[in-house]
C-alpha cells in the first residue's frame, strides 16, 4: 500500500517566548485557515502537582534516554506539546500508551499545558514566548478532521495553513521556524518527502538577562576539565548567590533571571562521578528531590560561559523505551481522529528535535526545534561553593512552577 509521511515539527526556542506568528511579518506561500479555528473552550486548566511530578518524570526519562555526544541540550517541554498535539489525533490503545507512559489523561494534559503557556512571565528583559503551528497539504486528497484541527486550536492555539507541499511550502515552514527562533534555528526542511500531508509545529523561545548583572571584575580566566580529562581555558562568570541545592551524589545553585521567575540551575555531581553515572539514575524523583532541596544561605558561584547545539536528536527510540510503541507501528498505529477512514493506516515514523543555547555573561538565549515524520499506508552558615570548573548538569527552570524548560550537560568546553 502507497505510505504517506506525516512530520510534526516542534520548535524550542529560548531567547523568547511567541504566542502567535504574524502572516505579514515573515514570507508565507500558504492559506491561513486559523480563523475558522478560534478558541472555543471555556475552561483553562491549572497546572498542579500532579502535572509537575507527570513533566520532571518525562523530562528526566526523555532526556537521560536521547542524551549523547551529539545531544547534550534538550527542552522537554518542546517535545511535550508536540507529543501532545501528536496525540489528540491518536485513539484506542495509541492513545491509550500515550497517557499511561506520562502518567496523564490527554484531556488533563491539553488543559495543564493550555494553563501553563498562560501563566508565563515575560518582559522586555526575560522574553518568553510559545507557538504551534499546523500545516496540510491541500494537494494530499486526504482529509484532516476539523475536530482535530479544533482541539489543537483550544489547547495549543495552533494555527493552521494549507497549500501545496512544494518548495514554496518548505521556503514558508523554515520562514516560520526562524521567525520564532529569532533566528536561532534558520530552517528545518531542505525539502518535503513526496509523502508527507501535514507537518505540527511548536516553538519555543526563551531570551533573558541576568537579574543581577556581572560586572567584568566578575569574569575571570578559569580552567575547565573536559569529560576526557583534557583541560580548556574558560572565561568563569563568578559571583555570590543564595539558593544552594544539594541531594544525593550532587550539589548546585541556583542563579536568578531578570524578573526573578526563571533561573539558570548548575548541579555539580561529586567529584569522581562522571556525568554518565550521574545520568544513569536520573529521574523525575530525582529533580523534585534537587529542586525541594533549596535552601538560603550565601554560595559562591562560577558558571563558564559556554554555547552548546545539538544535531538532530531522534527521539522515537527514547519514547518507544518509554513505553510510547504503538504510535511508530505502522499495523498497530491509530490515528483516526486525526485523518477520515481513506482505507489507509498512518503511523508516526519519527520524532526528532534540535536545540541550541547560549548562556554568557549577558544571560541566556536557547531555541529548539522538535518534528516528526508520520506515515500512512494506501546546611551550615559558612559559605557554599559550587564551581562549574568540570562536566555538570544544568536547568533553565521556572521557579515559580518548578518546570524546566531546557535541561543539558556542558562535559566540553569547545
Amino acid at each position: 500500500m502507497k505510505k504517506i509521511i506525516l512530520s510534526f515539527l516542534s520548535l524550542l526556542l529560548a531567547a523568547s517566548l511567541s504566542f502567535s506568528l504574524s502572516s505579514c511579518a515573515v514570507k508565507i506561500h500558504a492559506e491561513e485557515l486559523s480563523a475558522g479555528y478560534s478558541r472555543t473552550a471555556a475552561e483553562t486548566g491549572e497546572v498542579n502537582v500532579t502535572f509537575r511530578e507527570a513533566y520532571l518524570s518525562f523530562a528526566a526519562s526523555l532526556f537521560r534516554l536521547s542524551y549523547g555526544e551529539d545531544a547534550e541540550v534538550f527542552s522537554p517541554l518542546s517535545a511535550l506539546y508536540c507529543l501532545g498535539m501528536i496525540a489528540n489525533g491518536a485513539e484506542n490503545e495509541t492513545k491509550r500508551q500515550v497517557e499511561e507512559t506520562l502518567g496523564l489523561p490527554l484531556d488533563t494534559l491539553n488543559k495543564a499545558l493550555y494553563a501553563y503557556r498562560a501563566s508565563m512571565f515575560t518582559s522586555s528583559e526575560c522574553k518568553v514566548r510559545i507557538a504551534d503551528s499546523l500545516w496540510i497539504d491541500s494537494d494530499s486528497g486526504l482529509t484532516v478532521k476539523p475536530s482535530f484541527l479544533q482541539t489543537n486550536a483550544d489547547w495549543y492555539d495552533a494555527q493552521v495553513y494549507s497549500a501545496p507541499f512544494d518548495r514554496k511550502t518548505v521556503e514558508s515552514i523554515n520562514n516560520w521556524c526562524k521567525d520564532q527562533t529569532d533566528d536561532m534555528i534558520e530552517k528545518i526542511l531542505d525539502e518535503i518527502p513526496e509523502d508527507t500531508f501535514l507537518y505540527l509545529i511548536n516553538s519555543l523561545l526563551f531570551d533573558a538577562k541576568w537579574e543581577n548583572k556581572y560586572e567584568k571584575s566578575d569574569i575571570r580566566s578559569a580552567r575547565f576539565t573536559n569529560a576526557d580529562g583534557t583541560e580548556n581555558d574558560a572565561e568563569m562568570m563568578c559571583s555570590e548567590e543564595s539558593v544552594y541545592l544539594s541531594c544525593k551524589n550532587a550539589i548546585g545553585f541556583s542563579r536568578p533571571y531578570s524578573g526573578g521567575k526563571y533561573a539558570f540551575v548548575g548541579v555539580l555531581p561529586e567529584d569522581g562521578t562522571t556525568i554518565d553515572a550521574f545520568l544513569s539514575s536520573l529521574d523525575g524523583a530525582f529533580l523534585s528531590s534537587l529542586l525541594a532541596s533549596a535552601e538560603t544561605t550565601p554560595v559562591r558561584v562560577g558558571i563558564p560561559e559556554f554555547s552548546a547545539e545539538s544535531a538532530e536528536t531522534d527521539l522515537k527510540e527514547p519514547l518507544r523505551a518509554m513505553g510510547i510503541r504503538g504510535l511508530f507501528d505502522e499495523t498497530r498505529a491509530d490515528f483516526s481522529a486525526m485523518v477520515e477512514d481513506h482505507g489507509l493506516e498512518v503511523y508516526c515514523d519519527y520524532i526528532k528535535q534540535k536545540v541550541k543555547i547560549d548562556v554568557d555573561r549577558s544571560g541566556t538565549k536557547a531555541a529548539a526545534i522538535t518534528w516528526g515524520a508520520m506515515r500512512k499506508e494506501s546546611a551550615a552558615v559558612e559559605e557554599k561553593s559550587v564551581i562549574l570548573d568540570r562536566p555538570f548538569f544544568y536547568l533553565i527552570l521556572d521557579t515559580e512552577n518548578g518546570i524546566p524548560l531546557f535541561v543539558g550537560t556542558v562535559t566540553e568546553l569547545r
